[in-house]
């Protein structure tokens, strides 16, 4: 793992890449922007997992041609961190946020908690092993984000489901916002 000085320094961590033969890396795409404006006159021998933000079609193609595979991946601490994962290809306007992961499952919901067909937005529910028990000494907002049978967590998130199974994000439900990654 990087320190954060290392990680801070973009030079130096597409050096370690290399050093350390790095064949993985997860960065929000914020930080994966600034390692690919550095490196962009060779491609990065690894595998790029992308998350933690909205990734642009832009920089999801770039991603594409700058490392040896690229993955846009997506899920609330409440869900084990990663829930859904879209192996990138050449994207044009729309990059999906992915399909549950394996022991995963996904539902579209209404405001009144009705299930909505594929292609029609809604709020993203997700469920499984992975899943959290609830929010520790806090049963009221545990109850209002988390429900029963099926259990599943309620995101926040709008999207809608495409005809392959994947899940198109398209905006939060309230005024929460991500800055680096992390939930504000």
């Amino acid at each position: 793992m990087a320190s954060k000085e290392e990680v801070l320094n973009i030079p130096r961590l597409i050096e370690m890449i290399g050093e350390y033969e790095i064949s993985y890396m997860q960065a929000t795409p914020s930080l994966w922007s600034l390692v690919l404006d550095v490196s962009c006159e060779s491609k990065l021998p690894i595998i790029a997992l992308c998350g933690g933000e909205k990734l642009s079609a832009p920089l999801a193609n770039k991603l594409v041609t700058s490392t040896n595979t690229a993955f846009n991946v997506y899920g609330p601490t409440e869900t084990t961190v990663w829930s859904l994962i879209y192996p990138l290809e050449k994207v044009d306007l729309v990059v999906p946020i992915g399909m549950p992961i394996a022991n995963t499952f996904c539902k579209i919901y209404d405001d009144q908690r009705k299930e909505l067909p594929q292609g029609v937005v809604g709020e993203l529910y997700i469920g499984g092993i992975g899943l959290a028990r609830g929010y520790f000494n806090n049963p009221s907002l545990t109850d209002l984000k988390f429900t029963q049978n099926p259990r599943m967590y309620a995101t926040g998130d709008l999207v809608y489901e495409r005809g392959d199974g994947s899940y198109v994000y398209i905006a939060r439900n309230d005024s929460q916002i991500k800055i680096r990654g992390f939930r504000v």
